[in-house]
């Protein structure tokens, strides 16, 4: 049996990475965690046998897909289980964005493949991360090829509530918010020193380019005026024009 990686923050698997490939789709492969966290839950999760998909399941996977190719968060949540989003009050809403948004990562194109891989439980999924108010009993797998990573296995953990199929999103604990957030402060603290070091690279004559779109207010092709000139990404060039309308002109 092949050990299968929680899907709680990736969720990805890509041909060519280094594992051993699952006997029903031997052109792709599943990524192993990274994470403590995520290896503790590895150990008690083991794929078995490929298990035939359920119109119910194909059904439910189908408006997931529809949902990311969307970008569609509100539709994203109603497939999650109704008990694991009860966990998420507003000191843990940043968790439930962050969480929601790695679904996003990659476009599904038209053409995907849905199935499905039973889980074995050895041990409780919990850790000191997180718990999992709905516990999961099979892997969607969402196939499709990528032109710039070639094959993709998109995996989300479903389970049942009252008799229906929803994503079982783990419910963080206090130390899981924490390490949430030590690592937003890191990620921020990395953002602003790409933007300072863009913005350092801004001469005048792009500078009087992205000024002429503000005074336009239109922010939307500032953003991408700055992201092309400094390749850099968008984010960081949101944070590059809001430094030079905030400074005064040369």
């Amino acid at each position: 049996m092949l050990a299968i990686a929680l899907a709680a923050l990736s969720g990805i698997a890509l041909a060519g990475d280094s594992a051993a490939s699952p006997p029903q789709l031997p052109a792709l492969v599943h990524r192993a965690p990274t994470s403590a966290a995520d290896s503790s839950a590895q150990d008690s999760m083991t794929e078995d046998t490929p298990a035939e998909i359920t119109p119910e399941q194909h059904q439910f996977g189908e408006r997931m897909v529809a949902a990311i190719r969307k970008k569609d968060v509100v539709e994203l949540k109603k497939l999650v289980a109704p008990e694991a989003l009860a966990c998420f009050d507003q000191s843990r809403q940043a968790y439930l964005n962050s969480w929601l948004k790695k679904h996003f990562r990659y476009s599904i194109p038209e053409r995907h493949r849905l199935s499905v891989a039973k889980l074995s439980l050895n041990a409780s999924i919990d850790s000191k991360f997180r718990t999992y108010p709905v516990a999961p009993t099979y892997v969607l797998e969402i196939q499709f090829n990528n032109a710039e990573r070639g094959d993709i296995t998109l995996n989300r953990m479903i389970g049942q509530q009252d008799g229906k199929w929803y994503e079982t999103a783990p419910c963080p604990t206090q130390l899981g918010m924490d390490r949430l957030n030590k690592v937003k402060s890191a990620s921020s603290q990395s953002t602003e020193a790409r933007a300072k070091e863009a913005y350092a690279r801004v001469d005048e004559s792009l500078a009087a380019r992205i000024r002429a779109y503000l005074a336009k207010n239109d922010q939307a092709n500032a953003w991408k005026l700055a992201a092309e000139s400094l390749n850099v990404d968008i984010g960081t060039a949101r944070q590059v024009v809001a430094m030079l309308a905030s400074a005064k002109p040369h």
